[in-house]
């Protein structure tokens, strides 16, 4: 299939042609492998993928980074069925979504006569054949459209290609805010599907998000789906994946999410100056500006150095005057150390593992 346009231009070699990051599933700074996903999930996996429920599902999900991938790819995310929901409630709802920024679609110039339309592109395999609905939210002004696709042959990888109608109406912000949101549905209740799939944009109406989706993937535990080269592209054409290195791809993600330590017991990620004897503020520098100051959290807390004599392990943490750039650690330490108010100090291992994890995400 050429993909040169009528101006000789080879579409196959332009950058930045893809909105979405990790569309090739390559990312995994949370990790690996997230099972137990079942009623009340709200959990991102791997990078800028989430996986959500509604209602009540009672199935149970793990999904995984798979190396099953079409050639030309080397990761696709995995979601396989453990305990079987064989009838889903009509509320219940299971889906893989993925949010853009509203400041990187203006170029969709929505609202006005000069809308654009894009192409979603992607290679799927599964088990279970059948009809799935992927619904496209526009939240600023609450407007949905849905695309379909059909898995013909099982075990088999296939490529589906889908257009999304241009919204003249619809404005999408100019912001750091979401600005569309795909959600792919891996099984619906009737509530979800009982109405009439839109084509076109239009105001959002619940039984209308995933009508038509045939498939309940939580329905028997020998179910499983996986996807990867996932494209959004301006125009009417599904121009081939473009692929980023592994640096790119990882800086791009970096703005949502930003790891350091993951549980290793040395190495040193901040820098600062004890208070007392019992506490220190601590500064790390963040590799990427991230969309907004981010949410932090730390699993494993890890320890505080004192003029390299001595860590101590830290016992509890608040975040204060952090930036899109900067996050500061307050940190409070198990017993009394020998420093003083205004010795430098550094957050690391240590000996002791220390996780912290800067979330940014939409």
């Amino acid at each position: 299939v050429s993909t040169i346009d009528n101006n000789g231009v080879n579409l196959g070699q332009l950058g930045n042609r893809n909105l979405i990051i990790n569309g090739a599933m390559n990312v995994a700074q949370r990790g690996t492998s997230f099972a137990g996903l079942t009623a009340g999930t709200a959990k991102y996996t791997l990078d800028r993928w989430k996986f959500e429920t509604s209602g009540a599902p009672t199935g149970v999900l793990t999904i995984t980074q798979d190396t099953d991938t079409p050639a030309g790819f080397g990761s696709s995310l995995k979601v396989d069925c453990t305990t079987a929901d064989a009838s889903l409630a009509s509320g219940a709802l299971l889906k893989l979504s993925y949010r853009i920024e509203g400041q990187d679609l203006q170029q969709l110039g929505y609202g006005g006569a000069g809308a654009q339309q894009t192409t979603i592109s992607f290679w799927v395999k599964s088990n279970k054949t059948g009809t799935y609905a992927i619904m496209v939210f526009q939240p600023d002004d609450n407007r949905q459209e849905q695309v379909q696709y059909t898995i013909d042959v099982a075990d088999t990888w296939e490529k589906k290609t889908g257009i999304i109608t241009a919204d003249t109406t619809g404005v999408i912000d100019n912001n750091t805010g979401a600005g569309l949101v795909l959600t792919f549905a891996l099984g619906a209740g009737n509530s979800w599907r009982s109405g009439t799939a839109p084509t076109a944009w239009k105001s959002y109406l619940k039984a209308d998000a995933f009508a038509g989706q045939t498939v309940n993937l939580s329905d028997n535990t020998a179910n499983y789906f996986n996807i990867t080269g996932v494209q959004l592209e301006v125009g009417d054409t599904s121009t081939p994946f473009e692929h980023r290195s592994f640096d790119q791809e990882n800086t791009l993600c970096q703005r949502y999410f930003q790891r350091y330590g993951a549980g290793a017991t040395d190495g040193r990620i901040g820098v600062g100056g004890w208070n007392n004897s019992t506490s220190a503020d601590l500064l790390i520098s963040l590799t990427h500006e991230m969309r907004v100051t981010p949410t932090v959290s730390a699993p494993s807390k890890g320890r505080v150095l004192d003029f390299a004599i001595a860590w101590y392990p830290i016992t509890s943490f608040i975040t204060g005057e952090s930036t899109t750039k900067t996050v500061n650690i307050g940190a409070t330490i198990s017993g009394t150390s020998g420093a003083a108010q205004g010795d430098s100090a550094f957050l690391g291992g240590g000996g002791g593992a220390y996780d912290y994890q800067m979330d940014a995400e939409l």
